[in-house]
């Protein structure tokens, strides 16, 4: 400490709900003698709750438990359903004071609410309501190694994990995450998203494994009635809720083929599931079906043939189910849609949403056991099928793909409420229409607009990095209601808009984006992408200079400011000024096979073929299936009369791609010239792709 060393030990927790050595609630500083409150390492989690250590005589004390859902996500404790809950209490049973505790975790699985559950006994709990099963297969294949470790092994652990020199250890072990100059939650926006992916628990870590989930919920199923059973011993009541999902608006995280097809499957699977047009969406395909008098149009009836054709070739691929869950919603076929959205749900790789199987288990143990239980899943069917006609749960009442509207926590909390009554765990009348009201008007009195717009910004951010654009938009447009014009949420909105092909609105929203804030490097860059996509090089010239000069030097964005500079230079045939450009970036980076082919290219365009062909020569060396450089390097070849070289060239495109057309045409005018030598040079153009 005396040495500068470490840092302050204490906001790190290396077992977040696993050793008492780190608890979540502490002693609180105003008063530390009478009260606690949520401890400063845990707020990253949980909310800021404070209450009396000793329960006072003629309170009932709730303890709210779970995932991120309990917590409020996207927004905080106030509009979730335990902040529902604490103001519909006590005008139901006035005669009693109440204390609801919000102590929801964020991406707290089973496990870990269990843990939190056997720490708040102590402080003399009358009801724990438990809203966990999202997170059941979230951190199990980081945390691995930890689950096989004894309490003891996990205690030792937590208490060394307490002092600076474990964190000077941990330090020289893992430097990049000592000398990050970004915060842990951070989100990093276009190209970065795999990267990100990759560093956390992800898509990317995720495989097809049946024993694996199968083993998951087993373990929930006996997590939840570790929860009972620590209840009961606690004197305490329990209702659990079954949780909800959106299912109808939220694709699946990930999606992959079984192990074991062959390539002439593979390919036929790949052709079906590319022949779908991913950025029509269900109004545009139900106002297809509108024109088409409700029959099913002719595009309808092929996507369906496709799907089901995909899935006799893997019927456990989730993204072709989703896809078939759309456009049976789409032509009204419900029964049939709403099995094909929990299919998806179900087969999707990295389930970030309870599966019917974690559903299954909570109501098997309610209806064991005898407990409380609030079947959310089922009412909120009930209360889609009375609102539109369906059974099928999506972004009427879902914000992203698990957590509720406001509306629909308050609605949960009046369902726990009825739960409450109807089992006489609460005395007192239901409450009417005019006392909701009342609190409902209260309650959104209060909520701060800003921080409400910042919550969905993040939203946005966090649907967007994880690949989820078409989800995202919505939740950025959402944010600029509530902070107008905000630089982040228009950038968000842009990316998603470029991301689904909507490169006009994408373009709008970037000059805006511009306009609203003219020194933002990170708007200009994406602006230059688009530019350059969309063939504008004279305007994204300027463009891409500001982006080259205010990002940080460099940077990966900086670096890709500057190829998108030295392309536009090449394709505005300013080839001095873009080779300058792509040459440092080379330089920078000589195995970056983008960099090269426009660097091979702009060589081409100042006259020096021979730098051109060694480029060429190394791109084939480095990626010999790629056929662009082949095909490139064997035109060079022919204006160079190296007739038999170019031939071979050309008939390597060929082993590559049997069907271009192009580079049958360059070899053969290559096999005439080889053989006639003797006749004048013939003119061949570049028609490369």
């Amino acid at each position: 400490m005396l040495a500068g060393l470490g840092g302050d030990a204490s906001t790190s927790d290396p077992f977040v709900g696993f050793s008492n050595q780190f608890p979540l609630f502490v002693a609180d500083e105003t008063e530390p003698s009478t009260h606690v409150q949520t401890a400063e390492n845990k707020l990253v989690w949980f909310n800021d709750q404070r209450f009396t250590r000793v329960k006072p005589p003629g309170v009932r004390r709730v303890f709210c438990v779970g995932g991120s859902t309990t917590f409020g996500r996207p927004y905080s404790d106030s509009t979730s359903f335990c902040g529902w809950l604490r103001e519909f209490l006590p005008l139901t049973d006035e005669d009693t004071e109440w204390e609801v505790i919000n102590a929801g975790g964020v991406s707290y699985a089973s496990y870990r609410v269990a843990a939190v559950m056997a720490e708040l006994v102590e402080f003399e709990p009358d009801l724990f309501v438990v809203y966990s099963g999202q997170n059941e297969f979230l951190e199990r294949r980081t945390f691995e190694g930890m689950f096989d470790q004894s309490a003891l092994q996990r205690n030792v652990t937590a208490l060394m994990g307490k002092t600076r020199t474990f964190k000077v250890l941990k330090g020289l072990l893992k430097p990049d995450a000592e000398k990050s100059d970004e915060a842990p939650n951070t989100i990093k926006l276009a190209g970065e998203v795999d990267e990100m992916l990759n560093h956390t628990i992800g898509p990317s870590d995720y495989h097809r494994d049946p024993e694996w989930r199968s083993a998951v919920v087993k373990d929930y199923e006996a997590n939840l009635e570790r929860m009972r059973l620590i209840a009961k011993q606690s004197d305490a009541g329990i209702l659990f809720v079954v949780p909800a999902s959106n299912e109808k608006d939220c694709s699946p995280f990930k999606s992959e083929l079984k192990s074991g097809i062959g390539d002439s499957s593979r390919e036929e699977f790949e052709q079906l599931i590319q022949n779908l047009d991913r950025v029509v969406s269900i109004e545009a395909l139900d106002e297809t079906q509108k024109e088409a008098g409700r029959e099913r149009s002719a595009t309808i009836e092929t996507r369906i043939e496709q799907l089901r054709a995909a899935k006799v070739i893997d019927d456990g691929y989730a993204e072709a189910d989703f896809e078939l869950g759309r456009v049976l919603f789409a032509s009204d076929a419900m029964p049939e849609a709403k099995l094909a959205f929990q299919t998806a749900l179900n087969n999707d790789v990295c389930p970030l949403r309870a599966t019917t199987g974690v559903q299954a288990a909570v109501r098997r143990l309610a209806e064991k056991s005898d407990v409380m239980l609030v079947d959310f899943d089922e009412r909120l069917r009930q209360r889609c099928e009375l609102e539109n006609g369906h059974r099928i749960l999506g972004k009427e009442y879902f914000l992203d793909h698990v957590h509720p509207t406001i509306n629909i926590h308050q609605q949960l909390a009046l369902w726990i409420l009825e739960e409450l009554r109807s089992r006489q765990w609460c005395k007192g009348a239901g409450l009417n229409q005019a006392q909701i009201d009342g609190v409902d008007q209260r309650v959104r009195a209060q909520i701060d607009g800003v921080a409400q717009g910042i919550a969905l910004r993040n939203l946005a951010k966090v649907l967007h990095w994880s690949g989820k654009f078409s989800e995202a938009a919505p939740r950025a447009r959402d944010a600029l209601g509530l902070l107008p014009n905000d630089p982040e949420s228009l950038l968000v909105l842009a990316d998603c808009l470029r991301q689904t092909n909507q490169l006009e609105d994408a373009i709008l929203t970037c000059q805006l984006l511009v306009d609203v804030e003219p020194m933002y490097a990170l708007a200009y860059l994406l602006y230059g992408e688009l530019l350059v996509e969309q063939q504008s090089y004279q305007e994204a010239v300027d463009v891409c200079t500001f982006a080259a000069l205010a990002l940080p030097p460099g940077s990966k964005r900086q670096l890709r400011a500057e190829l998108l500079l030295g392309i536009t230079y090449l394709r505005l045939e300013e080839f001095r000024k873009a080779d300058e450009i792509l040459f440092r970036l080379y330089e920078e980076n000589p195995r970056n096979l983008e960099t090269m082919a426009y660097l091979a290219q702009s060589k081409e365009g100042i006259g020096n073929t021979f730098s051109a062909m060694k480029i060429y020569q190394q791109m084939i060396k480095q990626a010999p299936e790629d056929a662009e450089p082949h095909q490139r390097l064997g035109i060079l070849l022919l204006k160079e009369r190296r007739y038999e070289e170019a031939q071979r060239c050309f008939e390597n495109v060929l082993e590559i791609d049997a069907d271009d057309q192009q580079a049958s045409v360059q070899l053969e005018i290559a096999k005439r010239l080889a053989g006639n030598r003797s006749e004048s040079p013939v003119k061949i153009e570049d028609e490369s792709r």
